[in-house]
C-alpha cells in the first residue's frame, strides 16, 4: 500500500466517528492526537469535509511528547472532550484507552489484535483503527490479491520467517480460492534478492507479502 493510500485509509477511520455524529452546518468538531501524526493526515480529513480552522479544531501532541508522558497527556486531551482521539502506536493507544472509555479512539499501530482490540472485525469498546502489520490480515490480503488477479493460480508467500505465523489460515484461504501458495523466507536483504530470483525462476504469477517485522527491510522495496 502506498503511503498516501495508507494515510487516506487512516484519515477515513478517524473521520468516521465525526460523520456518524451527523455533521450539522455551523457545528465545530474537535480532534485530539497523541503521537506523531503525519501532516498529510489532516489534509485528508479536509477532503472528508473537516477543515482545520473552519469546522475542525485539532489539538495535536506529537514529536514533543515522549512515551513516558503519554498517560498524563492522554488524560489532558480527553478533558477537553474531543469528538475523537487519535493515537499513534500501541503505547499511545493503551494510554488513550486508560484515559477514556467514552470518547472514540482511532489507533494507528503495527498490531492491534490482542493488545488493544478483541478482534479486527469486532474490536468492541471505544477503540478502532488501522493495524499495519497484523498477521491476522494475511488471509484477507490473499483474498484481495486473488480478487485483483482472478486468473492467477500459483502464488508465492514471501515472509520474514518460517513457519509463517497463522499459516493454517493462509492455506485455508488458498484452498478456498483454488490457488497454490508456496512459502518463501527472507531474513536479510541478501536473502530477499535470492528469494526474488527463485520466485522468478519458478514462474510464480503473484506474491503475497507476509511481513511482520520492522528491522533491516524498513527502507527496502520490491
Amino acid at each position: 500500500m502506498k503511503r498516501r493510500e495508507l494515510i487516506t485509509l487512516i484519515a477515513g477511520a478517524a473521520a468516521f466517528p465525526l460523520k456518524a455524529s451527523a455533521q450539522r452546518a455551523g457545528r465545530r468538531y474537535r480532534v485530539a492526537a497523541l503521537g506523531p501524526v503525519p501532516p498529510r493526515f489532516f489534509d485528508e480529513l479536509s477532503r472528508a469535509g473537516l477543515v482545520r480552522g473552519s469546522n475542525l479544531e485539532i489539538d495535536s501532541r506529537g514529536d514533543s511528547v515522549t512515551a513516558a508522558s503519554y498517560a498524563s497527556v492522554a488524560v489532558e486531551l480527553t478533558e477537553a472532550s474531543p469528538n475523537v482521539l487519535i493515537a499513534v502506536g500501541a503505547e499511545a493507544g493503551r494510554a488513550a484507552q486508560k484515559a477514556t472509555q467514552r470518547i472514540p479512539i482511532v489507533v494507528i499501530a503495527d498490531d492491534l489484535l490482542g493488545k488493544l482490540v478483541a478482534s479486527m472485525p469486532h474490536p468492541q469498546g471505544n477503540t478502532t483503527g488501522v493495524s499495519i502489520f497484523a498477521f491476522q490480515l494475511d488471509a484477507k490480503r490473499l483474498e484481495l490479491l486473488h480478487e485483483a488477479l482472478p486468473s492467477v493460480r500459483r502464488i508465492a508467500a514471501l515472509a520474514d520467517r518460517l513457519p509463517i505465523p497463522n499459516l493454517s489460515a493462509l492455506e485455508s484461504a488458498a484452498k478456498r480460492l483454488g490457488v497454490e501458495i508456496v512459502p518463501f523466507a527472507a531474513r536479510s536483504e541478501e536473502d530477499l534478492i535470492r528469494m526474488i530470483d527463485a520466485m522468478k525462476s519458478e514462474e510464480f504469477e503473484a506474491v503475497n507479502l507476509v511481513w511482520h517485522r520492522r528491522s533491516w527491510h524498513r527502507n527496502s522495496s520490491i
